[in-house]
């Protein structure tokens, strides 16, 4: 045997066992030669697990970023609905305002229209050429006073 450490202490003892003759390999080398096979099996499902957790992990954190896109998206649309909202709101508003405003404004012309008597038209006098054209003379037309107070009977206080 080597005096020198050996860098792969597992694989050493695989190797010591496989290439000494077989009554120079004792209870003990072949021990060691069966833990390092252990040892290097053990090793090597760990390294594959460990890549495929790696794998998995790259896959989930990719979902998972897609799916927080998808989100931030969604958010941002909402956000965009909720402003419309608000706006549309404020539009509703407004219109019902003006509405208000303007029926209020009908009803006060209305009222103002079906309660206050009109004033009396002034009638003008047409005074014709001497003989109208059907040959009658003309005659002059008074003008038409206002109604008193006391022919339309209504009261004076």
């Amino acid at each position: 045997m080597t005096s020198t450490p050996p860098t792969d202490p597992d694989g050493s003892a695989v190797f010591h066992v496989m290439s000494s003759p077989r009554d120079e390999v004792t209870p003990a080398d072949m021990y060691n030669a069966t833990q390092g096979v252990r040892n290097m099996s053990g090793q090597n499902v760990i390294a594959q697990l460990g890549a495929k957790i790696d794998a998995q992990t790259a896959d989930t954190r990719a979902q998972i970023a897609a799916q927080n896109t998808k989100i931030d998206v969604q958010n941002a649309e909402i956000r965009s609905l909720r402003t419309e909202l608000r706006t549309l709101r404020w539009m509703f508003a407004g219109m019902l305002t003006l509405l208000g405003i303007l029926t209020a404004g009908f009803v006060t012309i209305a009222v103002r229209a079906f309660d206050e008597p009109a004033p009396p038209a002034a009638i003008a006098v047409q005074t014709a050429s001497a003989e109208d054209t059907s040959g009658a003379p003309s005659q002059a037309v008074p003008p038409i006073a206002p109604p008193s107070e006391e022919s339309t009977g209504s009261p004076t206080e």
